[in-house]
């Protein structure tokens, strides 16, 4: 049997015996916990606090989005954002390459890439190849 955590926390940390501070807050690329301590926030990751935390104009861009439209499936519709960011993004690439396809993820856009190559031989009358 797992042992309680130190914490009394009822979360099933990764390291069981570890006390994980309680951030409360963040501004920037620091965060801050409920004793008041400062940590740089150097494990946020690239994609997910890249902005910083606290930032006014991020938050209210994400609360107008929320209020329009708080998500559309891109496999029935479309909408303006995604039409906007892929316009905005289709310049920016080489060639004729001047289609974007959205997706939420890394793991997401390399199984779209094996999806999309298998559908490209079926079209193609090509079944067999893989």
């Amino acid at each position: 049997m797992v042992e309680p955590s130190p914490s009394g926390s009822k979360v099933f940390y990764r390291k069981l015996n570890r006390r994980y501070p309680r951030i409360v807050r963040g501004d920037g690329c620091y965060l801050f916990d409920d004793a008041g301590r400062r940590y740089l926030d150097a494990v946020g990751g690239a994609f997910v606090a890249n902005l910083g935390h606290g930032t006014a104009p991020v938050a209210e861009a994400i609360a107008a989005q929320a209020l329009r439209l708080g998500y559309i499936n891109g496999t029935a519709f479309t909408h303006d954002p995604v039409e906007e960011f892929a316009a905005e993004l289709a310049v920016l690439c080489p060639g004729d390459l001047d289609l974007v396809y959205p997706l939420g993820s890394g793991s997401e856009a390399v199984e779209a890439a094996l999806k999309l190559a298998r559908q490209y031989w079926v079209e193609s009358g090509q079944p067999q190849k893989r």
